[in-house]
């Protein structure tokens, strides 16, 4: 399913003229602040775990790497289950990175449910 949203110019006039609406997409902002701030700690999970902007980055480049290798192209859904786990980040920022779309399904969903989630 394919969700398109439509502006009027006005209102895109107005969301650029309050600084609301720029050129630069989720992805570029990532780029940004794992570029600005590598050593920060972006992502904390309750097993103990967690990345740094520059970890959590090379993890979901070496992720976004093997899923292109794999086929999976820009547009293409990907259904995952996991709970607040730092690898939920990791695979969401993979997805980020190559334009597909990330469809976490909830960690408390059985077969029934993640069969009609990942359609």
């Amino acid at each position: 399913m394919k969700v398109t949203l439509t502006f009027n110019e006005q209102r895109r006039a107005a969301y650029r003229q309050q600084g609301l609406w720029g050129d630069a997409s989720l992805a570029d902002y990532w780029q940004q602040t794992a570029r600005a701030m590598p050593d920060k700690i972006a992502v904390v999970d309750n097993h103990g775990a967690s990345y740094n902007y520059s970890a959590l980055d090379h993890a979901a480049s070496c992720l976004a790497n093997w899923m292109l290798a794999k086929g999976i192209e820009s547009g293409d859904r990907i259904a995952f289950q996991l709970p607040g786990w730092c690898e939920f980040t990791v695979i969401y920022l993979a997805c980020l990175k190559i334009g597909a779309v990330s469809v976490p399904l909830l960690p408390s969903w059985r077969e029934a449910e993640t069969g009609v989630g990942a359609q």
